[in-house]
C-alpha cells in the first residue's frame, strides 16, 4: 500500500510538483535567525483574507446587490439569518484588518528584507501590493446607504450627547433601536413597518407614544406619523397587554431597588407613585384603546393624552387632573434638580399626596401596576 501511495505521488509529481511546492515554500521553508514578532504578520495576512472570502461568501448567499433591495437585505442578514450578525460585523472589521496585517508584513520585508536572492523582486512585488492598496483606498468613494445613514446618526448622537461646559444637550441611548445593540442604527421605513408590526416588545410600543418626529423631510415627517398612528391603533388583547405593562413596570421596580442605596428620599421618576408610573397608566390606555379613540394617536405627551383620555371617558375628570397635576409638579422639579447637577430625588415627604394619589388611581386603572 505504501508503495503504491508513494508510486502514485512521483506520477502526480512528474506533473504537477506538489511535493516539492510544499518542501520549499512550507514544509522545509529556511527560517531566519532572527525571527520575531515580525514574521507573524505574514500568517495573520492569510488567516485575514481567509476570513474574508469565507464571510464574504456567506454573506453573499443573502445579500441583493441592488439599489432597491440592498438595505433591507442587509437588515435581514443581522437579524433573520443565523450568526448574521456576527459573520457582518467579522467581514467589515476584517476589511480594516487586512490592511493593517498586509501593511506590517510589508513593513517586516522593508526591515529585513529577503535571505537569498534576487532580494529585489521581493522589494518589487511588496511596493506593488503596497501601491495597489493605496490606490484602493485614494480618491473620493461611494458608500452605501446603510453605511451613510450609520454615520450620520451616530454623528448626530454625538452632537447631542457631548459633554460641554454647559451640560448635555439630551441623553441619547441606541440600545433602545429596534433588536438592540445588534440592530441597524439606520432603517428603511418598510424594514421597519414590518418590525413594530411583527417582532417588537409591548414596551417598544410603549416607547412608540412617547415618539415624535423633531426634524427632517416634511414627506418623511408624515410617513413616519403614519407608520406611529398604524401601530398604535393596532387591536390588542387587553389583559394580555395589562400584564405585559405591569411586568415591565415591576422589572424596572426591581432593578430600581437593586441599584438605589438610598431609602430615605423619593425618586421622582422610578419610585412607586412617580412619574413612570403615570406614563406607563397613559401608555397603556393609549394601546389599549386607540383602535376605538382614533384622537389617541395624535398626540405624544403625557398632559395633553391625559386630556384626550378624559374626553374619551377612559378616566374621570378629578382622575385625570391628579394624574396631570403630579406629572407637572414631578417633571418641574426634576428639571429644577438638574440644572443644580443633582439626581431627581427629594424629601419623601414634599410629595406624599400627590405620591398616594398616583398610586390609588393608576392601580385602579391597571391592576396590578402597584402589586410590587
Amino acid at each position: 500500500m505504501e508503495k503504491a501511495l508513494t508510486g502514485l505521488m512521483s506520477w502526480i509529481d512528474a506533473r504537477l510538483p506538489l511535493t516539492r511546492a510544499w518542501d520549499t515554500h512550507m514544509g522545509e521553508y529556511y527560517a531566519p535567525k532572527n525571527f520575531n514578532l515580525w514574521y507573524f504578520f505574514g500568517v495573520f495576512s492569510l488567516l485575514v483574507l481567509v476570513n474574508q472570502l469565507l464571510t464574504g461568501i456567506w454573506l453573499t448567499m443573502s445579500y441583493t446587490p441592488s439599489a432597491e433591495e440592498a438595505f433591507a437585505s442587509v437588515e435581514y442578514i443581522m437579524r433573520d439569518v443565523d450568526y448574521g450578525w456576527l459573520l457582518r460585523y467579522m467581514h467589515s472589521t476584517g476589511a480594516s484588518a487586512f490592511f493593517i496585517v498586509v501593511y506590517l508584513h510589508m513593513m517586516r520585508a522593508l526591515l529585513y528584507g529577503s535571505y537569498k536572492k534576487p532580494r529585489e523582486l521581493i522589494w518589487i512585488f511588496g511596493m506593488l501590493i503596497f501601491i495597489v492598496l493605496m490606490a484602493e483606498t485614494a480618491g473620493p468613494k461611494v458608500i452605501d446607504n446603510t453605511r451613510f445613514y450609520t454615520r450620520l446618526a451616530q454623528r448626530v448622537v454625538h452632537v447631542l450627547s457631548a459633554q460641554t461646559y454647559s451640560g448635555r444637550l439630551y441623553e441619547v441611548d441606541l440600545r433602545l433601536r429596534p433588536d438592540g445593540d445588534s440592530g441597524l442604527v439606520a432603517t428603511t421605513l418598510p424594514s421597519l413597518r414590518r418590525y413594530q408590526r411583527q417582532s417588537a416588545w409591548v414596551w417598544e410600543h410603549q416607547a412608540l407614544v412617547r415618539s415624535r418626529v423633531v426634524a427632517g423631510d416634511a414627506v418623511l415627517k408624515t410617513s413616519l406619523e403614519a407608520l406611529r398612528k398604524e401601530v398604535l391603533a393596532m387591536p390588542r388583547a387587553q389583559s394580555e397587554l395589562a400584564s405585559a405593562v405591569s411586568e415591565m413596570r415591576e422589572k424596572m421596580r426591581a432593578e430600581h431597588r437593586s441599584s438605589s442605596n438610598s431609602l430615605d428620599y423619593f425618586d421622582l421618576k422610578r419610585d412607586p407613585g412617580g412619574i413612570v408610573d403615570i406614563e406607563f397608566v397613559v401608555q397603556y390606555l393609549v394601546l389599549a384603546y386607540a383602535n376605538q379613540h382614533a384622537a389617541l394617536t395624535q398626540w405624544s405627551d403625557v398632559i395633553r393624552l391625559l386630556e384626550v383620555i378624559e374626553e374619551a371617558g377612559l378616566v374621570t375628570a378629578g382622575d385625570a387632573t391628579a394624574l396631570s397635576q403630579a406629572y407637572l409638579a414631578y417633571r418641574s422639579e426634576t428639571h429644577a434638580l438638574a440644572l443644580q447637577g443633582h439626581p431627581a430625588q427629594t424629601d419623601m415627604g414634599r410629595f406624599e399626596a400627590h405620591c398616594e394619589q398616583v398610586k390609588q388611581i393608576t392601580e385602579a386603572l391597571l391592576p396590578g401596576l402597584q402589586a410590587g
